[in-house]
């Protein structure tokens, strides 16, 4: 397995270390679930699925998340 490193925002830190908490884990496996979803995610909407939903009943879409996958534009110049 490799490490990574990275710099998250306060708030981002202290919500993946209470669901760790709350979930009996270690904060790095709460990383691990979000990215097997964003994967999943990845996966539909290579299928033409763009949306990413959550139901109590399958026939009734109680929440949706759009665009999580888009990355802010981020414009860097190439001049030298």
């Amino acid at each position: 397995m490799r490490k990574l490193r990275m710099d998250l925002p306060e708030s981002s830190v202290d919500i993946m270390n209470d669901l760790a908490e709350k979930e009996g884990v270690v904060p790095g496996e709460i990383l691990r679930r979000a990215l097997s979803i964003l994967i999943a995610y990845d996966r539909q909407i290579a299928k033409g699925r763009n949306h990413l939903g959550f139901v109590s009943d399958p026939g009734n879409l109680d929440a949706e998340l759009v665009g999580i996958l888009k990355a802010p534009v981020h414009h860097h110049s190439t001049a030298r």
